[in-house]
């Protein structure tokens, strides 16, 4: 009993040490920020010291109604420097991984260089990223300039008239990026701040990572979103994601442009039999709810996949042309093309081309 009694004081004084070092956190620390106080004091709530949390909670919501009250709105930031006369900044977003969201960037980027815009593609992605890959430009590193400054500037690597900066091409292949949040955040502001994305750009596609954390919070804070295109399957357990992303650009008040439903169906006969293998309508129902359009359902193909894998995204085939291929080349190609202009329909929609 008496050991007992020993431990539940012990764990007493610990969790009371812990109140005092939350409230001390969340109402004394004026270098923090009010949402990073509000979700520290959450972490730690959730964490299962409710009861011990109450008065740091309320203490931060005396300290802080204010602020709160000043800043309803989220303010978009101004162009940086590096991207001072790019038009449009594009997001390509989902909340889950694994939805295709990556190869729905780069072949909607490709896309719009065929249309005739000056296009960028970022990709946010620290922890996965797929831009090296799926744009044929693996093992390739950005150039350095110096300016007339003296600041260091990084070119961006370019392929299919799209110029790129990945977190890819700055570390090894296979290496991992085992980094905390603010080494996130430091990286991805330097791939915003430090690239030359030149003075011409029509737009910038962002290829968002999963989830709504820190990268989404740079990007958000560092440029002026000009819209979001999300893209989901049409299953629930994507779209509940979906809807989590939805919900965060809201607050970041960055408009919906639309939904790209990928993996929508599949059909063995030319579309004349089509299969829901992740359920009919979703992303449908999905973008009704929004109030937006969707802007294509994209079937299961191979050769999206087999053009991502190789390095050739299909809406680079848009405009190819060759004088010496027989048959099954010729059809192999226009197949290639055909499904290549599921992108460039995309971009037309956005950007309102004929």
């Amino acid at each position: 009993g008496e050991k007992r009694e020993t431990v539940g004081c012990t764990k007493m004084k610990s969790c009371l040490l812990l109140r005092d070092r939350i409230k001390s956190a969340a109402c004394a620390s004026s270098s923090r920020s009010v949402a990073s106080r509000k979700s520290l004091c959450f972490c730690f709530r959730s964490g299962g010291y409710s009861s011990f949390f109450s008065s740091a909670e309320s203490s931060f919501v005396d300290a802080n109604t204010s602020a709160l009250k000043k800043k309803k709105v989220f303010e978009k930031p101004p162009l940086p420097p590096s991207l001072l006369r790019c038009k449009h900044i594009i997001a390509v977003a989902s909340g889950k991984g694994g939805v295709g969201k990556s190869t729905t960037a780069v072949n909607l980027a490709i896309a719009s260089a065929k249309c005739g815009l000056k296009v960028a593609l970022l990709d946010a992605d620290i922890f996965g990223p797929s831009i090296p890959l799926l744009m044929n430009l693996r093992d390739l590193q950005p150039k350095v300039v110096t300016e007339r400054d003296g600041s260091k500037r990084m070119l961006p690597l370019e392929n299919f008239n799209v110029k790129c900066q990945s977190m890819g091409f700055l570390l090894p292949r296979d290496q991992a990026a085992v980094w905390r949040g603010p080494m996130v955040m430091g990286a991805l502001s330097k791939l915003i701040q430090e690239t030359k994305w030149g003075s011409d750009l029509d737009v910038l596609f962002v290829d968002m990572p999963p989830g709504t954390g820190d990268a989404h919070i740079t990007v958000a804070q560092k440029v002026p979103i000009s819209g979001v295109i999300v893209v989901s399957t049409p299953n629930e357990l994507s779209l509940i994601d979906a809807r989590r992303a939805v919900d965060m650009y809201a607050k970041v008040d960055a408009k919906i442009l639309g939904v790209v439903e990928n993996m929508s169906y599949f059909s063995a006969d030319g579309g004349k039999t089509k299969h829901f293998p992740f359920g009919e309508r979703g992303g449908s129902e999905f973008a009704k709810q929004l109030g937006v359009d969707v802007l294509a359902e994209v079937p299961i193909l191979e050769g999206v996949s087999r053009g991502g894998d190789i390095g050739r995204p299909v809406a680079a085939s848009l405009t190819m042309t060759t004088t010496t291929e027989d048959d099954e080349e010729q059809q192999q190609r226009e197949n290639v093309t055909l499904e290549g202009e599921i992108y460039r329909t995309i971009a037309k929609k956005i950007f309102n081309l004929k």
